[in-house]
């Protein structure tokens, strides 16, 4: 969120697991309200669970889009070219394809996108840095 400028956070509610006090829970609360974190379902985000990247790359992408930073790609043409792409979750697709398309997210060197695995810090501050750099 604070990469993307978001920061809005009247009038919403905090998900019933984030502490009002984590230094991370503006950034949360002014996601849900932008539409851009959807949760765990039941009032829940789980903030401290690891992420994995295709969910990483849906939100990035959602906020993205939001702003008019990105487009809708091709997503069966683009996410052809990772041998990986069979266990791309549906919800994720269109997200993970524009990402690529925008040339955000370029995937491993062994041809995979690698959308169950957890996002490491590094890969999302190579992500962010090229979001700032759009």
């Amino acid at each position: 969120m604070n990469t993307l400028g978001i920061s809005d956070t009247n009038g919403v509610t905090q998900f019933d697991d984030v502490d009002k006090n984590a230094f991370y829970a503006d950034a949360i609360l002014a996601g849900r309200k932008a539409g851009i974190l959807l949760g765990s379902g039941g009032g829940v985000y789980n903030p401290e669970e690891g992420i994995s990247r295709q969910d990483a790359m849906t939100i990035c992408a959602r906020g993205m889009k939001m702003l008019e930073m990105i487009g809708v790609a091709d997503s069966s043409r683009i996410l052809s070219s990772f041998t990986d792409n069979g266990i791309i979750a549906d919800y994720a697709a269109e997200h993970i394809a524009s990402m690529v398309d925008e040339e955000i997210v370029k995937g491993n060197p062994d041809g995979t996108v690698n959308p169950l695995g957890n996002i490491t810090r590094a890969e999302a501050a190579v992500i962010m840095g090229r979001i700032l750099n759009q």
